[in-house]
């Protein structure tokens, strides 16, 4: 009988070092699933000039896949867990790439202002327009409010409130910023602070500092997408806003595009387009001169464009005879305005009319009715830009 009994604490002692383990084990693969959440909130848009086209900006900063769209966002002033949805871009963030999302009631002036490229998510929420003595908190989580991924507290004091800056995640601290929407977050000076390019007063001595005191407030500001494709035209503007608002100024605007050209306009600045030839990141700086024969610049703005190859094919869709069609595939994962562009066959062709776009990760097949081709057009077909660069060909 004691013999019976002493085996069954032993049977006891390792059924309890073995619940002990188990445990141990499930609570380190908790806290390591916990550790390998890479997804954090690294710019922030709460105020833009009163607006409120409300954003933020996530980055994937470790090394494996994450699917936005299977977290949440929680706002302090709501009691919601909020869904995230892809709107364009792909809701996969891969090592090191960024998501902004928007309010969801505001994505059609976000993408107006700021273009639809990039990873976009839209969800139901605001940002608190924080005043001097109150905060906000936003957080990302994977569903339970209780243990978020990652929270971000901010306040009125630093910044972004009303001047059309974003809050920006630069060297583990929030400040103020020009909005860099789906790119590598950079402290410009110039536009955030307003750069009156560290101007002197009549003593000679630096007056940046109490330049908020003055009014009326003016800056310069960079119109155009963050990102753009090879090859492709992009277009931009320079405007210089009086009170976040663009005011008629007339000058001299120096451009420098960052891959090697430049260029300088005399008067009111207008719309332009400029061609990147090759992929890469490129820093975009515009210098503003009221006066054409003075050699520093009354105010600065810089902004980058990131430059991607077009990953676009062409092929023949199912069909018989006559009856074919011609399929246009996007392997990118940003969204491609082929309005302009031209399928041609010998010396027939169809050209898209404007506002046509080729959604990314997607394709679109154009019948042969619609193009006007015949029987034997489908044997060399090749697809143009809008500028007449040979795209695919089939």
């Amino acid at each position: 009988m004691a013999k019976i009994f002493c085996m069954t604490k032993k049977s006891l002692v390792f059924s309890f070092c073995f619940v002990l383990f188990a445990s141990f084990v499930f609570l380190l693969k908790a806290t390591t699933v916990e550790a390998s959440a890479t997804v954090s909130i690294n710019e922030i848009m709460y105020d833009l000039d009163g607006s409120d086209i409300d954003w933020l900006e996530v980055h994937n900063d470790g090394s494996e896949e994450v699917d936005l769209s299977s977290l949440k966002l929680l706002v302090s002033n709501s009691t919601s867990n909020h869904s995230i949805k892809a709107y364009s871009g792909s809701s996969t963030l891969s090592s090191g790439d960024y998501g902004i999302i928007v309010d969801n009631s505001k994505i059609n002036e976000y993408v107006e202002k700021w273009g639809s490229s990039g990873n976009i998510f839209t969800a139901s929420f605001s940002l608190p327009n924080v005043s001097e003595d109150a905060i906000a908190t936003v957080e990302i989580n994977g569903g339970d409010k209780n243990t978020p991924i990652n929270s971000v507290t901010y306040e009125a004091l630093l910044g972004a409130k009303g001047d059309g800056n974003s809050l920006q995640l630069l060297e583990g601290t929030f400040k103020a910023s020009v909005p860099t929407p789906g790119i590598e977050n950079v402290f410009l000076q110039g536009d955030s602070e307003n750069s009156d390019s560290g101007s002197t007063d009549d003593s000679g001595e630096d007056s940046s500092s109490n330049f908020s005191t003055q009014e009326p407030k003016i800056k310069a500001k960079i119109f155009a997408p963050s990102v753009v494709f090879a090859r492709e035209p992009v277009e931009l503007r320079g405007a210089i806003l009086e009170n976040s608002k663009d005011g008629e100024y007339s000058g001299k605007y120096f451009w420098n595009f960052g891959d090697g050209n430049s260029l300088e306009e005399k008067g009111l600045s207008q719309k332009f387009k400029h061609i990147y030839e090759y992929p890469g990141d490129y820093a975009v700086l515009l210098d503003y001169y009221s006066n054409s024969f003075t050699s520093e610049p009354d105010y600065k703005s810089r902004i980058t464009i990131k430059s991607i190859p077009l990953q676009i094919s062409i092929a023949r869709a199912e069909g018989n005879g006559s009856d074919f069609g011609v399929k246009i595939s996007n392997d990118s994962a940003y969204e491609v305005d082929i309005s302009g562009w031209s399928i041609i066959s010998g010396v027939k062709f169809f050209s898209f009319r404007k506002n046509s776009i080729l959604l990314q990760k997607n394709s679109l097949s154009v019948s042969s009715r619609l193009m006007g081709f015949a029987r034997g057009d489908d044997v060399a077909i090749k697809l143009y830009s809008g500028t007449g660069e040979l795209i695919a060909q089939y």
